[in-house]
């Protein structure tokens, strides 16, 4: 017996539907200088601006924190979002959901329309563009470092499987990308440690209890 995309399409809207009502989403579950985080932020971000609903509220609350230091730190800084971007990421959400109706749908849940999504979309794609700008002048890649990976890593992988050695010059560009990409997470978890570390941030409640 199949079940149709609609019929699951459902079920998962009126679980959030249930969740929603039982949850007291405008709870203020932390402080950032003089702005308040509520839980209701936190479900918006994970579902539409992270789209990673299976995200822990913890981990969730603390990219929201994230954003909002840059936004604060970098306020006159920040790269302008053009509306070809804003377009292309809401067209990946439409992606994601398969069709209209059911974003539509889903949004409204959250007493949202694209429209009303737009700024923030706009607010997360310039966090994005900051964060990524900040990163890559901080991540270095050596020849030292490609050459001891085509060693340790490369060369062994291949030998195991029993795949073709290519030449260190034809691969180094695609084991930088995979040190960068490595190097990448270390550095934006030290990065957001850093810049969270510039401003008072208050607990105010648990953002996975009700």
């Amino acid at each position: 017996m199949s079940i149709s995309r609609s019929a699951i399409c459902f079920s998962l809207l009126l679980g959030l539907s249930l969740f929603l009502e039982a949850y007291p989403v405008n709870r203020a579950v932390a402080k950032i200088g003089e702005s308040y985080i509520t839980l209701y932020d936190i479900l918006v971000a994970r579902e539409f601006l992270f789209q990673d609903p299976s995200l822990p509220p913890a981990e969730a609350l603390e990219r929201v924190l994230t954003m909002k230091a840059v936004h604060m730190e970098y306020k006159n800084e920040l790269p302008s979002v053009g509306e070809d971007v804003a377009l292309r990421f809401e067209e990946g959400l439409l992606r994601k959901y398969g069709e209209l109706k059911v974003l539509e749908e889903r949004l409204s849940l959250f007493n949202l329309s694209l429209k009303r999504l737009r700024p923030l979309v706009e607010e997360y794609i310039a966090y994005d563009l900051m964060k990524e700008n900040i990163l890559l002048k901080r991540i270095e890649v050596s020849f030292a470092d490609i050459e001891e990976y085509y060693a340790s890593t490369y060369t062994p992988y291949q030998k195991k499987f029993g795949l073709p050695v290519r030449h260190l010059a034809e691969v180094a560009s695609l084991i930088e990308t995979k040190i960068r990409l490595e190097k990448k997470k270390e550095k934006e978890r030290e990065w957001r440690e850093e810049i969270l570390r510039h401003y008072k941030i208050v607990s105010l409640s648990d953002p996975s209890q009700p």
